[in-house]
């Protein structure tokens, strides 16, 4: 999802509302797949909030898409979250000055995310059981999902 909506639109990769548009349209008439997405389509309502640009997906968008596909969310955060974004080189200018608060809302975000799984992104790089466990949520998760659809 992260080529379709970049949440730095000044980097220049970014795609245009129909694009985007067209590639949830797949996801949406695809309803024998269920797909597990990271918080990207968040991400663009949450860095907007900071800036100029306009939305590519709206929150009302957001909505529609997870309720009428069968997608699971991950959302990783950690206490350390501020720390790894500056060791791996993040530059997004809105990230670097208001982390704690883009971390606040993206949690209020995903708090309406009926089938989401979160992780703590500092544990799952130092604890490798830690990602065994992540891939069996999100395989216990789509269980659920099944079942709850029939």
């Amino acid at each position: 999802i992260e080529p379709y909506i970049n949440s730095n639109p000044s980097s220049g990769v970014r795609c245009s509302k129909t694009d985007l548009y067209l590639r949830w349209k797949e996801l949406i008439d695809d309803q024998e797949a269920i797909y597990v997405i990271d918080r990207s389509p968040l991400s663009d309502i949450v860095y907007r909030a900071f800036d100029e640009h306009d939305v590519l997906m709206t929150l009302d968008d957001f909505t529609y898409l997870i309720k009428t596909t069968k997608v699971i969310n991950v959302f990783c955060d950690s206490d350390r979250a501020e720390e790894l974004m500056k060791a791996r080189g993040d530059d997004n200018p809105i990230a670097l000055a208001k982390h704690r608060t883009i971390r606040y809302l993206y949690r209020q975000a995903f708090s309406m995310v009926p089938w989401r799984i979160e992780y703590d992104v500092a544990r799952a790089i130092d604890d490798e059981n830690y990602v065994d466990m992540i891939i069996f949520e999100i395989v216990k998760a789509t269980i659920n999902m099944t079942e709850y659809v029939r």
